[in-house]
């Protein structure tokens, strides 16, 4: 609670919705929440809200891409869908943002994932901004699904304190190194290193 940024990282089936939505129960002032989850969990989250929440607040659940307006208190929307609401997504600030299975943002690269954490760019012109939140809870199971460079993404947008220079995280914890060819980034290393790092910054 203390944290404006957490990553719950307990397997699958043991209440990582059920946590975050305790988190909300517990926050004060509570009054917008985004939800983002793959499109086949966006009713489960419907009714696990309607079962375990206590404050009283409308639910609204998006379907598509059609020009609509987010006047839920709770949003819940799925990856490819945010593309499509990009620009009325972040034209508000969020008090919680919570975005489950987060690993489908691993690629910073990808379309989905600039349209909810923002894209940085040396060229001022093309930075993409980052859904604004106040506070945000990614839920996964595989916080490091292959490689630990498909963590950045992620603690990156947790923690841009303690996670703050890519090239150094590349380099520390994915063994980034110039292979002849180009940067290579697919390694490991220090890895008990990074597992303290997260578990004393932003990992549950």
């Amino acid at each position: 609670m203390g944290r404006d940024g957490v990553l719950f990282g307990d397997e699958m089936g043991l209440g990582k919705t059920i946590q975050a939505i305790g988190v909300m129960n517990t926050m004060e002032n509570l009054k917008r929440v985004l939800i983002v989850a793959p499109a086949t969990l966006r009713l489960n989250w419907k009714r696990e809200i309607e079962k375990w929440l206590g404050p009283n607040m409308t639910i609204q659940v998006v379907n598509g891409g059609k020009a609509i307006d987010l006047d839920g208190d709770i949003v819940i929307i799925n990856y490819d869908v945010c593309i499509k609401h990009e620009a009325t997504l972040k034209a508000i600030t969020w008090d919680l943002l919570i975005a489950d299975e987060a690993h489908y943002m691993k690629n910073g690269k990808a379309k989905r994932t600039a349209a909810i954490l923002g894209k940085w760019n040396r060229d001022p012109l093309k930075v993409v901004a980052p859904i604004q939140a106040t506070k945000k809870i990614f839920l996964t199971g595989t916080p490091i699904p292959n490689r630990p460079i498909e963590a950045w993404t992620l603690v990156n947008a947790l923690d841009r304190e303690n996670f703050k220079n890519r090239g150094y995280f590349a380099k520390r914890y994915a063994n980034g190194h110039h292979n002849g060819w180009g940067w290579d980034e697919t390694g490991a290393a220090n890895l008990d290193e990074l597992q303290d790092k997260m578990r004393g910054t932003i990992l549950v």
